[in-house]
């Protein structure tokens, strides 16, 4: 019931009937950026793809299910107004690799995804060894209201490794061995259980990769930018791909 909004960018020079794919870049809040320039935006963008940037209104306790209910309908909706091809791509990096990560076993409505310095469970990062990652997971951004003694099904629940077994995305996992921010393991950790299940996955480690896998490097930066471009290509824009319900 509640009022959602979206930013939504289209290619230029769209003429009637054309039909594009589109990505969805999900983090939390997202129309405040309305006026500014995103580079890594435009790039899409100018390769013919449609962006979608939907407002996520997150409750305690429900942080991953806050995605679900909100990310979706936003992606009916632009399906709804005729433009795409049918094919629609997610993307997240750290919170919106959170929320990837999390969505991809909720959901089939996506033909490929991309997950940016992922943390796919709640536990190992409350119990990291830094104060500041607990702080975070119990009352801050992942909001889970309360340590996983208080809460463990809430941080079970709400964490896409224990559900990994309903994913049917393909997924590329980007992650730098020197984040931060969020350990590198938890990358390595979601690509070893999707290879376990047998499901179509992609890793790529940056040695020297930080969280933001674009200030340490300039070759870094670009290579993964070809590599999410070509991800989405290869299973939003090829002909034989199939298109999501």
């Amino acid at each position: 019931g509640d009022r959602l909004g979206a930013l939504l960018y289209k290619p230029a020079r769209l003429r009637p009937g054309d039909k594009v794919p589109v990505i969805t870049w999900v983090y939390e809040k997202m129309t405040p950026a309305i006026h500014r320039l995103n580079a890594r935006d435009q790039m899409f963008i100018s390769h013919g793809y449609a962006m979608l940037m939907p407002n996520v209104k997150i409750k305690v306790g429900q942080t991953a299910d806050s995605y679900e209910k909100c990310v979706i309908p936003a992606v009916n909706a632009v399906r709804a107004m005729g433009f795409s091809n049918g094919r629609f791509g997610l993307w997240g990096h750290s919170f919106g690799a959170y929320a990837t990560s999390n969505l991809i076993t909720r959901t089939n409505i996506f033909a490929a995804a991309v997950s940016g310095a992922t943390p796919p469970e709640l536990f190992r990062n409350w119990a990291s060894g830094r104060d500041r990652d607990s702080r975070n997971i119990e009352t801050g951004q992942a909001r889970m209201g309360g340590s996983p003694f208080e809460y463990p099904e809430r941080y079970r629940s709400q964490s896409a490794f224990f559900h990994l077994d309903k994913v049917n995305t393909p997924v590329l996992i980007l992650h730098g061995e020197k984040d931060l921010t969020i350990l590198f393991g938890e990358g390595e950790m979601m690509f070893y259980a999707l290879r376990q299940l047998g499901k179509t996955a992609e890793f790529v480690a940056y040695a020297n990769g930080d969280h933001s896998l674009s200030r340490h490097s300039r070759a870094d930066a670009l290579d993964v930018n070809r590599r999410i471009l070509e991800w989405f290509d290869r299973y939003l824009k090829s002909a034989d791909a199939p298109k999501t319900p």
